[in-house]
């Protein structure tokens, strides 16, 4: 068998920070233009500025003043914010013409605050009530499967938790209690919100909500049956699962969803697990099938563990899950559930490392080896959100914001996750469209100061067109630290983001002596 390789990712988003914030605050109802434009000029300050504290946003006192208003203030929304963070996406998607799926990632962090004691509203982040404060953010993060970048945030919920949710005696209230009265409500937001992609898209591209184990959840698979969702489901396996048994027989064609629209092998029917009245559970009834062929993926290197290549043997079944036991009678959550289910083991992992092992269920039909490796390379995707956490954590340095309301600390949580988007798809940028200019990223100040920073003034003066985007990137890196030997990784978010405060300067001292500028032909 003949392995198959995941593709890298790319990128799809591009703009100035001015460009970006119109954007973003497009759906902020224009009640008060000069509140509007304060709020744009906020955050295309933390696009130029990524972790600089909110007086060092604006060169002026009156500016940051303005910003530590509207932070505390009920206006903007925060509601408004994300719809513009979404039409944005929405646009985005709908300006790329390969047609390849949307995955909309999602997952939770939690953001610690407990150095602000004098702000009331952040509550307990760990397992103890008297622990770290701090509040809990759930992004709905789209990535383009084609290429691998990032078109925006299409939602998020940020939450707090108050300390009743501690306590013995209230989980069994919580276990009884809807899904959407829960904290785990969030992943069917997340669900709902691909749905709502959609169906703004009219069909026209496939999505897929890509969620982590504790996104395993049998309520959100049954709600996607019951209303009949467009959108698909991809979630890695947390509970091993019971199957239903049936004596080995084919199960009839599924009814009513989205599969039965394109017969083929993947739709001939579902997998008994054994006899009939006799469970077996998901994880052990694949194993015992015979691979549908291999993969190879890169394994990164990180504490305790080198870079390798592993080879993952693929094995994928349509199963039908027995219904949970607190499943209500007569209701759409107890009839038995089919689901795809796909793995990948490492056959022959070296010594001493744990094999990499995945497990995922499925609404999306893989009825052969080439839909399974499919599914594990849109899986492979969902890493761009654990990205996404740290640059939103260590480069905009959300945790370090020194505000003294609720409302404040979320208002900008919701802007530097789009300035964290805005940062990986100007990196990823740079690396698979290294010749398109720089023009389309940066106003000509930056680049201007940055061409006369390297190659001198008179270069800078006599430049009519911006130069490639993947040389200013890395000029930008050089400036924030990255050796640049052609061994080395290309520039990440970090050393970028330090590079652009670098660059902003230059752009500034470059405006500032225009003047001066005029005549010189040489550094």
């Amino acid at each position: 068998m003949k392995p198959n390789r995941l593709n890298k990712p790319g990128a799809s988003i591009a703009g100035t920070p001015e460009e970006e914030a119109a954007r973003v605050f497009a759906r902020v109802a224009p009640n008060d233009p000069r509140r509007l434009r304060r709020a744009q000029k906020t955050f295309a300050g933390v696009l130029r500025k990524p972790g600089a504290a909110v007086p060092e946003l604006s060169p002026k006192w009156a500016g940051a003043t303005a910003a530590y208003d509207i932070a505390a203030n009920e206006k903007p929304p925060l509601a408004d914010i994300l719809a513009g963070a979404a039409a944005a996406t929405l646009e985005r998607i709908r300006a790329q013409p390969d047609g390849a799926p949307v995955l909309l990632l999602n997952d939770t962090t939690a953001l610690n605050y407990s150095g602000l004691r004098e702000v009331d509203g952040p509550g307990p982040i760990g397992h103890n009530p008297g622990g770290p404060r701090g509040l809990f953010v759930h992004p709905h993060f789209c990535i383009d499967a084609g290429t691998g970048g990032p078109p925006g945030l299409h939602g998020a919920r940020v939450w707090s938790r108050n300390t009743g949710h501690f306590g013995g005696s209230r989980t069994g209230k919580r276990n009884r209690l809807p899904l959407a009265g829960k904290e785990s409500g969030r992943w069917l937001d997340a669900y709902a919100s691909a749905e709502q992609l959609h169906r703004d898209l009219g069909g026209a591209r496939e999505v897929i909500c890509v969620s982590d184990r504790e996104g395993d959840i049998y309520e959100i698979f049954a709600h996607r049956r019951r209303t009949g969702g467009g959108a698909h489901l991809l979630v890695r396996q947390q509970h091993d699962r019971a199957l239903c048994g049936g004596g080995g027989k084919k199960a009839q064609r599924n009814e009513g969803g989205p599969e039965d629209k394109n017969p083929g092998p993947h739709d001939e029917g579902v997998d008994r697990a054994g006899a009939a009245g006799v469970r077996r559970r998901s994880r052990g009834h694949l194993q015992k099938r015979k691979p549908a062929g291999e993969i190879i993926i890169r394994i990164e290197a990180r504490a305790g563990r080198r870079a390798r290549e592993a080879r993952l043997e693929v094995r994928h079944a349509c199963v039908e899950l027995a219904a949970p036991w607190n499943a209500a009678p007569g209701d759409a959550g107890a009839e038995p559930l089919r689901l795809w289910l796909v793995s990948a083991l490492e056959a022959g992992p070296p010594a001493g490392e744990a094999p990499v092992e995945w497990h995922l269920w499925s609404t999306r039909p893989a009825g052969d080896f080439a839909r399974a490796c499919e599914l594990l390379h849109y899986y492979s995707l969902r890493w761009q959100i654990e990205i996404l956490f740290r640059v939103c954590k260590q480069v905009c340095r959300v945790e370090s914001r020194q505000l003294r309301t609720v409302r404040g600390l979320c208002f900008f949580a919701l802007l530097d996750l789009p300035a964290a988007i805005y940062i990986m798809a100007l990196s990823l940028a740079a690396r698979t469209h290294p010749g398109s200019p720089a023009g389309e990223w940066f106003d000509e100040p930056l680049w201007r100061a940055m061409l006369a920073e390297t190659r001198g003034v008179g270069a800078a003066r006599a430049a009519v067109v911006p130069p490639p985007l993947g040389e200013v990137v890395f000029w930008l890196g050089r400036l924030g630290g990255h050796p640049g030997r052609k061994s080395d990784l290309p520039c990440g978010p970090l050393r970028l983001h330090r590079g652009l405060r670098e660059a902003h300067a230059l752009a500034r001292a470059w405006q500032l002596f225009a003047h001066y500028n005029e005549g010189k032909t040489s550094h």
